[in-house]
């Protein structure tokens, strides 16, 4: 027991000197990625139904819910004479409630209040409205691409292939099980270095429309691919990023796909980790994958390290 409990120990503190050495870089919200405007504003100065100032309550009100649910989203319709104004408010799922809250913040400030329809993101945030059904997917709906222009990937050809590889396998498994939200992690791409990618949709679209939305946003990858170590691909409805580095916290327990660059072998991850037969699981998840690399290497013989979890051989 005191030999476990010393490994415990070892195991906490090398995470911590490696959360230290490697941490998940800050997010920036100083510039927005995306904004929109379109149509005539859905109020005027002196309607009698629907003022200025209701319609900017009305924003308000839905970005500030979205920070106070579990899934960091909030919609809500307003009537405004012979129209309906539909608008959604949506943080990334590994946003804490205060990011979420800061980022809607800046969206508030920054979305287009005198269009029909409008929308602005952030890296952690998106703020839409619209004078139409969101969940009325519309396959040339805007979209815009972002680059990260300080870093080339090495043998571009070869890794945008590794990207769309991914992504395709984040979508395709994405669409089977349904979810608005995936992420997805590749080893030994041609980069050199693990790829990570996250899609995510607004609520409102259907399964369906979800996987047809990143789609879409693929084919825009795979149209606007520059060479690029990180790409975001940015529509009202969703947007998908890659990059090589880890962008969001792959230890949380989100849905994802994993795969090998150099085998091309899916390992697509929905159902929980079960350790194999004659182990029981030890109830500590370092904070990063670097981390299960490194303990790896350092780990007396009876313990297991898994994708996401360490297991100890049953004494």
């Amino acid at each position: 027991m005191a030999l476990v409990l010393f490994h415990l120990q070892l195991i906490a503190i090398i995470s911590v000197l490696i959360t230290t050495a490697f941490p998940y870089p800050a997010y920036s919200e100083a510039n927005a990625t995306l904004t929109y405007c379109s149509g005539d504003p859905p109020y005027k100065p002196t309607s009698p139904v629907l003022s200025p100032t209701q319609f900017t309550d009305f924003l308000y009100g839905v970005a500030t819910a979205a920070p106070t649910t579990a899934d960091r989203s909030s919609s809500s319709q307003l009537p405004a004479g012979d129209q309906t104004i539909y608008a959604v408010a949506q943080c990334r799922f590994d946003a804490s409630p205060s990011d979420c809250s800061a980022c809607l913040n800046s969206s508030l400030d920054s979305i287009g209040s005198s269009c029909a329809a409008s929308a602005v993101r952030y890296d952690l945030c998106l703020l839409r409205y619209d004078v139409h059904d969101l969940s009325l997917f519309d396959e040339n709906e805007y979209t815009a691409a972002v680059f990260n222009a300080t870093r080339a990937a090495a043998k571009p050809a070869e890794f945008e292939r590794d990207v769309s590889a991914l992504l395709s396998a984040v979508v395709n498994d994405s669409a089977a099980a349904g979810s608005r939200l995936w992420t997805g992690v590749m080893t030994n791409s041609s980069a050199g270095r693990s790829v990570y990618e996250m899609a995510q949709c607004i609520p409102e679209l259907s399964g369906a429309d979800c996987a047809r939305c990143l789609r879409g946003a693929l084919g825009r990858l795979t149209a606007d691919y520059n060479g690029s170590a990180g790409m975001q691909v940015l529509r009202l409805s969703c947007a998908v990023r890659y990059d090589t580095y880890p962008f969001f916290d792959p230890s949380l327990p989100l849905p994802r796909t994993l795969l090998n660059g150099s085998a091309a072998n899916s390992l697509s991850a929905p159902p929980p980790i079960v350790a194999p037969s004659g182990q029981s699981v030890l109830l500590f998840s370092p904070p990063s994958f670097v981390s299960l690399a490194i303990l790896d290497k350092i780990l007396p013989k009876y313990y297991w390290i898994g994708a996401n979890s360490i297991y100890r051989w049953k004494c």
